[in-house]
C-alpha cells in the first residue's frame, strides 16, 4: 500500500469517514480511473498522524455476528407496505423513530448531487426516503451529526449498506461514543455504481426528452423495479423495467457497472455486521411450509439481543408484522446471494471497461458491454407486448382456463 492512501484504492468504499476524521482536513474524494470516488490525501498537508487509517473500516478487524434469528416480516399499514420498498419495514423504523424522537438520517436523490443523507425531520419526509437508491450514496453528512446526537445521549437508529454502517460503527469508536445508544441496520447490497454513470445516463434522458429531470424512482408502488424519470411538476419523462433495454438499471441487474470494491466486499457474507439485516425475502416458503403473506415480505436477520429487542417493541406496538422462519431459509433461498458472497461480475465486465477507459462514456461502454442482451430482448419484444396486452383485455375466466392448460 503507498504510504500516502488510507487504504488499497480498489477496497476503498468512498465513506469519508476518514476524511471526517483527518484533524488537517487534508483528505478529499476523487474520482479513480472508472469514476468511482475514492478517498485521496493531500501530502502537503499531511502530519502523518495516521488517524484515517486508524478510522478506516477496510483496514480494521471486524465483529462479525451469525444471525441469531430470521424473520419474514411486512408493514401493519397498508398504505406504507404498498408504497414501501419490499416489506415497508424501512418505512416504519422511520415512522418508530419520528415518533419517539430519535435521530435519524435517510437517502434523497438530488439532480445536481446524486443521493446524499439528510435528517429526517417528519412523517412526511417518508416521501423520498423510503424509496431504493441503486447508486453511491454519499454519506458523509452522517459522521459528525450522529456523533453530536449520540455525545447529548439522544437515541438513533441509522440504516445504510453494511459497509456504510461499519464506517460509521468505527467512527463513533474512535470518537469514544457508546454504541448502546444506536440501532445500526443494513440493507442487503447487491453493489454500487458510481453516480457519475448515473449522471451522464440522466443527461441523455435529458437530451431526448429536452426537459429536466427533478424526480427519480427505482422502485414504485407494490414493489415494482420501475425506472422512473419525472419533472420537478412531477410529469413522466421516461419509464423502463429493470430487465428492459435501459443502459443503466440493466447494467445494474447483471452486475455489469458496480465499483470495484463491490467485487470483492467484506460484508457479502452469512456473518453480519449490523444490529439487523434488512432485504427482499427470496425464496419464502419454497422449503419450508409457509402459507402466510407472500407479497412484498421482508427477510430480517436479527443479529443481536439489541436488534431483536427493537423488533418486538416494533412488533409489540403494531408498526410490523413479524414470522419467525427457518435461519436456514434465507441463506438456502437462490434469491440475495450477497449475504453469502460478493456480487459476480457479468461475463462482459472487461469489455465494459475496457471501453469505458478509452472513451470515457458510460452509455458507449454500457452499449457495447450489453449489445448481445439488447439483441435477445428486442427479438422478445414483440412477443413480450402482445403478451401485455392479451393479460390486459383476456377476461379473468379465459386467463385462469389458458393457465390450467399450460400446467
Amino acid at each position: 500500500m503507498n504510504n500516502m492512501t488510507v487504504c488499497s484504492l480498489k477496497d476503498c468504499s468512498g465513506c469519508g469517514a476518514c476524511l471526517k476524521s483527518c484533524p488537517k482536513k487534508c483528505i478529499n474524494l476523487i474520482e479513480d480511473e472508472i469514476g468511482a470516488l475514492v478517498a485521496n490525501i493531500d501530502e502537503n498537508l499531511c502530519v502523518g498522524c495516521n488517524i484515517c487509517r486508524k478510522v478506516c473500516h477496510i483496514n480494521k478487524e471486524k465483529n462479525f455476528i451469525f444471525p441469531k434469528k430470521a424473520f419474514a416480516g411486512w408493514s401493519n399499514d397498508e398504505e406504507t407496505h404498498s408504497n414501501g420498498a419490499s416489506g415497508g419495514i424501512a418505512s416504519e423504523i422511520i415512522k418508530f423513530a419520528v415518533n419517539n424522537n430519535i435521530f435519524i438520517m435517510g437517502t434523497r436523490f438530488y439532480r445536481d448531487k446524486g443521493v446524499v443523507f439528510e435528517k429526517i425531520k417528519n412523517i412526511n419526509d417518508l416521501n423520498w426516503a423510503r424509496d431504493s437508491k441503486y447508486v453511491y450514496s454519499d454519506m458523509r453528512s452522517c459522521f459528525e451529526l450522529y456523533a453530536e446526537n449520540m455525545r447529548e445521549n439522544r437515541k438513533c437508529i441509522y440504516i445504510g449498506l453494511p459497509c456504510q454502517v461499519s464506517a460509521l460503527k468505527s467512527y463513533i469508536e474512535l470518537k469514544n461514543l457508546c454504541l448502546d445508544n444506536i440501532i445500526l441496520v443494513e440493507i442487503i447490497c447487491h453493489g454500487v455504481p458510481p453516480f457519475k454513470y448515473l449522471d451522464e445516463h440522466l443527461k441523455m434522458i435529458e437530451n431526448k426528452k429536452k426537459d429536466i429531470i427533478g424526480i427519480m424512482t427505482w422502485r414504485n408502488p407494490n414493489s415494482i423495479f420501475l425506472l422512473q424519470c419525472k419533472t420537478v411538476e412531477d410529469r413522466l419523462l421516461y419509464s423502463k423495467g429493470m430487465h428492459e433495454d435501459d443502459t443503466y438499471y440493466r447494467a445494474f441487474a447483471l452486475n455489469l457497472n458496480f465499483r470495484e470494491s463491490c467485487y470483492k466486499c467484506q460484508y457479502a457474507r452469512s456473518e453480519r455486521i449490523a444490529d439487523f439485516t434488512l432485504g427482499d425475502y427470496s425464496g419464502l416458503g419454497q422449503l419450508w411450509p409457509y402459507d402466510g403473506n407472500k407479497q412484498m415480505v421482508s427477510v430480517i436477520l436479527c443479529n443481536t439481543t439489541k436488534g431483536e429487542m427493537f423488533l418486538n417493541h416494533l412488533s409489540e406496538q403494531q408498526y410490523i408484522n413479524l414470522i419467525e422462519r427457518p435461519l436456514a431459509e434465507p441463506f438456502s433461498a437462490l434469491g440475495n446471494p450477497q449475504i453469502r458472497h460478493p456480487s459476480i461480475p457479468f461475463k462482459t465486465r472487461g469489455l465494459f471497461l475496457k471501453e469505458y477507459l478509452t472513451t470515457g462514456s458510460y452509455e458507449k461502454a454500457a452499449k457495447k458491454a450489453l449489445k448481445s442482451i439488447f439483441i435477445k430482448y428486442y427479438l422478445k419484444l414483440p412477443f413480450l407486448v402482445m403478451r401485455k396486452i392479451v393479460a390486459l383485455f383476456l377476461p379473468k375466466k379465459m386467463k385462469e382456463k389458458i393457465k390450467q392448460i399450460i400446467k
